[in-house]
């Protein structure tokens, strides 16, 4: 979505506003505004609000799988390695094996497992989505890597 105040999706023309999805889009929020950092935040944590009692979901899965979808479209830029950074600090993992796994995704060459049930797959497709839309915008090599995704979980 982008900030105009069309009803439907600019990538793929979808209508995103008549309920006919089972939800209805209310607002779009800037990554930069209060709001939206809220949101960041929120990605930053390897296990989402609400989840449940997840504490032994495997964080360095969360982690590779993220780092794939930052570097689905061939870049990471400062913001997106700031939050990759906060994620690797709580996942216990040291920052140049992150800047490792940052250059292998972008080689198209990093490894991830599969969640090793349910609610993992839940948790990890819920931070991929919500670290795909950190800068504001649904690119198709995002939309292809969370569909691929969706479907291997």
């Amino acid at each position: 979505m982008t900030s105009d105040t069309s009803s439907g999706c600019a990538f793929c023309g979808t209508v995103l506003n008549d309920g006919s999805r089972g939800w209805v889009l209310a607002s779009v929020t800037s990554a930069s505004s209060d709001e939206g950092r809220q949101w960041v935040a929120r990605i930053g944590s390897p296990v989402a609000p609400g989840a449940g009692d997840l504490a032994n979901i495997s964080r360095k899965g969360l982690l590779a799988w993220t780092v794939k979808m930052m570097a689905a479209d061939g870049n990471v830029d400062p913001q997106e390695r700031e939050l990759l950074q906060s994620m690797a600090a709580k996942c216990h993992v040291e920052l140049i094996r992150l800047d490792q796994m940052i250059e292998m995704a972008l080689a198209g060459r990093l490894g991830v497992p599969d969640p090793p049930d349910k609610a993992t797959a839940q948790v990890w497709l819920a931070t991929m989505a919500a670290a795909a839309l950190a800068d504001g915008k649904l690119r198709p090599q995002e939309v292809k890597l969370l569909s691929r995704a969706a479907e291997r979980f």
